[in-house]
């Protein structure tokens, strides 16, 4: 995949935290960090860009109640700040840690925009740890759900990652929802907090280059 031609595209802190570990490995690539978090985006080692018109809690009721569908969820404004930031690549790698309140929300959102726009796109994203709690795992599965809906295929445009398995089970996608369910009752032990999401984001990290590849 022609660097040149593709911009990976950050949707919310944990993917964020993500693509920063990326790039400290591979910094010909093009990246675009976007949150509705400011003192999250300061922390980005990337090129940023803050959607900052919607609260988190907003986010949250939106997503639960599924009161908005994707198409509607991006304003004219920030569908015109995105083409002008796609104008010049021809592939888009979204990547996305379902279950935040802003990845959860936008993600469908944002692949049927690159679908309108023509663009190539793939699509990476990893479910939420067990301790991080149902409402967590709630919210990605809707959201995964929505993808789906919009178009991608797994095992084609789709690259679905569950950080319980990807850490402490078999270091396998997951092509399957009921799947994950499955994988959990193999965990035998548990790092820290910090520590494993420390170590999710080198692990799909190193997907991601695979991927790029």
């Amino acid at each position: 995949m022609d660097n040149s031609n593709t911009l990976i595209l950050a949707l919310g802190t944990g993917a964020q935290n993500i693509v920063n570990h990326f790039y400290e490995q591979n910094q010909d690539f093009n990246i675009l960090c976007i949150s509705q978090d400011s003192e999250v985006l300061e922390k980005s080692k990337t090129k940023t860009l803050c959607f900052d018109d919607v609260t988190t809690d907003y986010l949250w009721e939106q997503i639960f109640e599924n009161k908005i569908k994707p198409h509607k969820r991006l304003t004219v404004k920030q569908i015109e700040l995105l083409r002008k930031e796609f104008a010049n690549y021809k592939n888009i790698i979204i990547v996305s840690a379902l279950g935040g309140s802003f990845s959860s929300y936008l993600t469908s959102a944002m692949v049927e925009l690159v679908t309108l726009l023509n663009l190539n796109y793939k699509v990476i994203i990893t479910f939420p740890f067990e301790f991080e709690g149902k409402k967590r795992t709630n919210f990605a599965q809707q959201a995964f759900n929505e993808i789906k809906e919009a178009g991608c295929i797994t095992g084609k445009n789709l690259f679905i990652y569950n950080n319980d398995t990807l850490l402490y089970g078999d270091d396998k996608e997951i092509t399957d929802i009921s799947e994950l369910f499955k994988e959990l009752n193999k965990i035998k032990e548990r790092k820290s907090i910090e520590d494993s999401f420390r170590a999710i984001d080198e692990e799909v990290s190193k997907i991601l280059t695979m991927i790029l590849h």
